[in-house]
């Protein structure tokens, strides 16, 4: 096992309209996470992904290779018969995401969502960007806290669900989520930060330590 003492991967982070989505970027690198089910919660569809973007290109009529992954906690433990090589394109602002994975598991949601071979996916419309620490995964079940410092109990999570860590104070972060059920979008709240780990390959050139935060990564 490894520890960096860091706060993993500060960025941008974009949430969509479609709450399904979020992004976090760094520099040239993107990271982000995909999760939809249907009404039922009979069919499901997830992933991570990651990928770099050229210095030349920004966030509008550009493509840019991705690498797309299902891990159930870190990023060595993923299910590596189901990496797959795809596209993020950036079309007019919007965001699409092409993938042979993605479009062959997400079709028994939404059979419009991704694409196997071009752009013509489903276009994910920025709604709003706040400064992000990292995507992160619990691996236990963890309390989730209304205030720091007030200990007033307002949620608890399973292992394996996905957070945005917004930032930390002393042994607690604060963090962004979203239950699968939940049709009222993210919310926010506090958490033990040794309740989290990161899923994603962390790039040492892209991490930070304002505050020597330990991120488990495998």
């Amino acid at each position: 096992m490894l520890c960096f003492c860091a706060t993993s991967f500060a960025g941008t982070l974009f949430q969509f309209s479609e709450d399904s989505l979020i992004a976090l970027r760094s520099n040239d690198t993107i990271q982000g996470y995909f999760y939809e089910q249907t009404g039922t919660g009979l069919f499901q569809c997830s992933f991570f992904f990651q990928g770099k973007i050229s210095g030349t290109q920004g966030e509008k009529d550009a493509k840019s290779p991705i690498k797309i992954f299902h891990t159930p906690s870190t990023y060595d433990k993923r299910l590596k018969e189901l990496d797959d090589d795809g596209y993020l394109y950036f079309i007019d602002g919007d965001w699409v995401i092409q993938s042979k994975m993605a479009s062959s598991d997400c079709h028994s949601v939404d059979a419009n969502l991704f694409s196997a071979t071009d752009s013509k996916g489903w276009p994910f419309s920025v709604e709003k960007k706040e400064q992000a620490y990292g995507i992160m995964t619990l691996k236990g079940k963890s309390t989730i806290f209304a205030q720091e410092k007030n200990r007033k109990v307002k949620d608890h999570l399973s292992a394996g669900e996905v957070v945005i860590l917004l930032n930390s104070s002393g042994e607690m972060a604060h963090i962004k989520y979203k239950k699968p059920n939940d049709e009222n979008g993210y919310t926010s709240g506090w958490i033990d930060r040794s309740n989290l780990i990161s899923p994603l390959l962390l790039m040492i050139s892209q991490i930070r330590s304002p505050d020597n935060f330990s991120i488990e990564y495998k």
